[in-house]
């Protein structure tokens, strides 16, 4: 027994003690010690050495002995299977296995509630809400070790439904939860979630509330959604400080942000040197907004080349002010260049500034 006790513990293996018995104990201690007889018909033992072969890196064996311990009974083999498909991305057969898991319940077994969990999100990432829906409140129903995540992902989910009051319920559930669970098992995300819903429909103040509890928990989304709630309310330095922190944490199109910032503040100076940052980090927005900054100028050197950045970069405006700056200048040929660049984007349908 203590070579299973020992062999569980190493390798953190979900694995319930009571299917261990007298008739069987010296067979899986054999097993976990990497003796495994070809000829098997017990499920519990093929589950056994489909583990072990999973541990020494043969995932082709272990699924290979899954599925012989599936045809003989085992039912748990079904989780563990699907388990291994959804590490692999391959999200119709882990489908497959955990509905066959859970169409019958195994007494001991404590994690319903993540295998919900991991059925949802298989079904939310084919675009099945109402089956998304259905296992994530499966999940919370049985405590999944991720229920914050789960009510996070719920309110989302209600929220492009449109449904906003169920979206309310169960962001805040999710932000509750964050009372009584260990960080690890927390959705920073909800703080973040929340905010927004709120900031959409006009709540500033319960927006800046879960905005900066979510910065305090260094969430980089948050940080940025604050600075631009800011912006958006003229606090242009309180905006600058969160710009700040998403550049320290290479979020390098807070350098466009900052010149937009300054712009406002009517220090031009400081916002060409932030919109040049953001040229040297490829950001198209800082290309555009520097070329308008030295067209004020009458720049048109400095103007014409980043027009022309902005142009390769797909910035439908970038070949409109191109054009016009050429014509300005009486450079018919190529304004007349650029002219029809700009009009053959609009008949592809070009809705957008960037490509």
């Amino acid at each position: 027994m203590n070579i299973i006790k020992n062999y569980i513990a190493v390798h953190n293996i979900d694995f319930d003690i009571s299917e261990i018995n007298r008739s069987n104990v010296k067979q899986i201690s054999s097993i976990f010690s990497g003796n495994i007889k070809k000829d098997c018909s017990d499920g519990l033992l093929l589950r056994c050495a489909a583990i072990y072969n999973y541990n020494k890196g043969d995932k082709d064996k272990a699924i290979e002995k899954y599925k012989l311990s599936i045809e003989n009974g085992d039912i748990l083999s079904n989780y563990y299977l699907g388990t291994i498909y959804h590490m692999d991305k391959n999200v119709d057969d882990a489908l497959t296995y955990y509905l066959k898991f859970i169409e019958i319940k195994w007494p001991t077994f404590k994690k319903y509630g993540d295998v919900h969990y991991n059925i949802a999100l298989i079904y939310e990432g084919k675009n099945d809400l109402d089956n998304a829906i259905e296992n994530y409140k499966k999940a919370i129903e049985y405590r999944t070790s991720k229920i914050s995540y789960a009510k996070n992902n719920l309110g989302m989910l209600y929220k492009k439904k449109g449904d906003k009051k169920l979206a309310y319920k169960y962001l805040i559930e999710c932000c509750n939860e964050m009372n009584s669970l260990s960080s690890s098992s927390i959705c920073f995300d909800g703080l973040t979630n929340l905010a927004m819903l709120y900031e959409s429909d006009g709540n500033t103040d319960k927006a800046m509330d879960y905005y900066k509890h979510a910065v305090r928990l260094n969430d980089l989304n948050a940080v940025y959604n604050l600075g631009q709630l800011y912006f958006e309310m003229g606090q242009w330095n309180l905006a600058i400080k969160m710009y700040e922190k998403c550049i320290e944490n290479e979020d390098y199109t807070a350098y466009n942000n900052m010149g937009l910032a300054y712009e406002e503040m009517e220090d031009y100076y400081k916002a060409k040197k932030y919109y040049e940052k953001g040229v040297e980090h490829g950001i198209v927005e800082s290309m555009y907004n520097l070329a308008l900054i030295y067209d004020n100028e009458n720049d048109i050197e400095n103007a014409t080349k980043m027009y022309m950045k902005a142009a390769d970069k797909g910035w439908l405006e970038a070949v409109y002010n191109l054009a016009a700056l050429y014509q300005r200048t009486n450079n018919t040929i190529m304004a007349a260049k650029y002219m029809n660049i700009h009009d053959e984007w609009i008949k592809k349908g070009r809705k957008t500034s960037t490509l």
